[in-house]
Formats: C-alpha cells, sequence, structure tokens
C-alpha cells in the first residue's frame, strides 16, 4: 500500500521539482540583461504558469502522470543547470531546442 501512495505522489513530487528548477532559472535570468535574457525569462514564465495551472488537476495525482512529469523534470533541472553555469546565450539555444513536453493535462 506505501508502495502505491509513493507511486501515485511521485508525479506531483516531479512536478514540484520542475517547478523550483523552473524558478531558480527564471530567478537566475532576471539579473541578466541582455535581450536574450528577456526572451529566456518570458518562456520561463510561461512554462512556470503552465505548471502550476497543473498542479492540482487530477491526472498529476495519477501513475500516468509520472512519465511526463519526469521528463519535465529532466528538462527543467537542465535548462537551470545551464543558466546557472552563466553559459551566455547557450542557454537560450538549449531552451529553445528543449524537448520540453507540452502536455495538456
Amino acid at each position: 500500500m506505501e508502495d502505491r501512495m509513493a507511486e501515485v505522489t511521485k508525479g506531483l513530487e516531479n512536478l514540484q521539482e520542475a517547478i523550483t528548477a523552473c524558478q531558480q532559472a527564471s530567478t537566475a535570468v532576471a539579473t541578466a540583461s541582455a535581450a536574450e535574457a528577456t526572451q529566456a525569462r518570458s518562456a520561463l514564465e510561461s512554462v512556470l504558469a503552465s505548471l502550476n495551472e497543473v498542479s492540482d488537476k487530477f491526472f498529476i495525482k495519477t501513475m500516468m502522470s509520472v512519465p511526463p512529469t519526469k521528463a519535465c523534470r529532466t528538462e527543467a533541472t537542465t535548462v537551470a543547470a545551464l543558466v546557472a553555469d552563466q553559459n551566455g546565450p547557450i542557454y537560450q539555444r538549449q531552451w529553445r531546442s528543449s524537448k520540453m513536453p507540452r502536455r495538456h493535462w
């Protein structure tokens, strides 16, 4: 029973970790002044809004949400790491080419 509950909450955990990573990246990008940083921040804010919007949906509380939320968490963590490394315009290119899942939960 405990294993089942852990699986059910894993989607929520993945989603929260993705939100945290996007928030960290957004904060780091906010300190940059380049036009690319403005575009990246806008993209991050859009993703954050979407993630927050789906966080209370029933689907997120099911086992079916684990694979897409895990992929989302992985991509968000990658973006946050690139931004944290301050690789200049590289994070902008990575963000555009990212395969961040666009799910409509």
